[in-house]
């Protein structure tokens, strides 16, 4: 499905019981407005999505409205299960994926095999609003302007074994202190980068 709804390019609403995006380079910028992502998902009923192998770039920051993502994602059902597999997102305006900050529901997100870099702000950004099991593993996160990933809803932790973070000491925080172990002294920090 193809469509324009919330800035993006590419808009997956309720439906489909099995949805699949793969093997695409969408960049926005040629032909949408800045404050576009570039693949927004969107799942209200129970579904099984995968993101695969996709170039995700170049989406543009607008500082009065949407960040700029790669990827973003929104889901509205417990039984709906998301895997974000072996895409690149890089040289986004603000993060290179991240899920809505308004109330986000889905079983689980495994995010897999990624190779996530040089956006302006976060690598992987998990919304205040966000209820669901979140995985991210052996994923590429480097070189974007502040975390690597972040966690805004606090409790439960976000599972971030096992990825390379540009160097051998982990993941740090934004002033460049190893944030393993412990992950934060900010408890909304809540994410478990053990196993790197």
């Amino acid at each position: 499905t193809y469509g324009t709804n919330r800035a993006s390019l590419v808009y997956i609403a309720d439906g489909p019981t099995s949805v699949t995006v793969r093997n695409n380079d969408i960049s926005p910028t040629a032909v949408q407005s800045p404050g576009t992502n570039s693949l927004r998902i969107a799942v209200v009923g129970a579904a099984s999505v995968l993101v695969d192998n996709n170039w995700l770039h170049n989406a543009t920051h607008s500082p009065t409205g949407p960040r700029g993502a790669g990827l973003g994602v929104t889901a509205g059902n417990s039984g709906t299960t998301i895997n974000v597999t072996n895409n690149d997102m890089y040289d986004n305006g603000s993060h290179g994926m991240f899920t809505w900050y308004a109330t986000t529901i889905f079983g689980t997100l495994t995010v897999t095999g990624n190779d996530i870099y040089n956006n302006l702000e976060v690598g992987v950004l998990v919304g205040s609003g966000v209820v669901g099991d979140v995985q991210i593993h052996n994923n590429n996160i480097l070189n974007n302007g502040m975390e690597g990933v972040r966690n805004e809803r606090g409790l439960p932790f976000v599972d971030a074994t096992n990825n390379w973070w540009g160097e051998a000491s982990g993941p740090k925080d934004t002033v460049g202190n190893n944030e393993v172990p412990p992950c934060s002294s900010n408890p909304a920090d809540d994410i478990n980068y053990d196993g790197l």
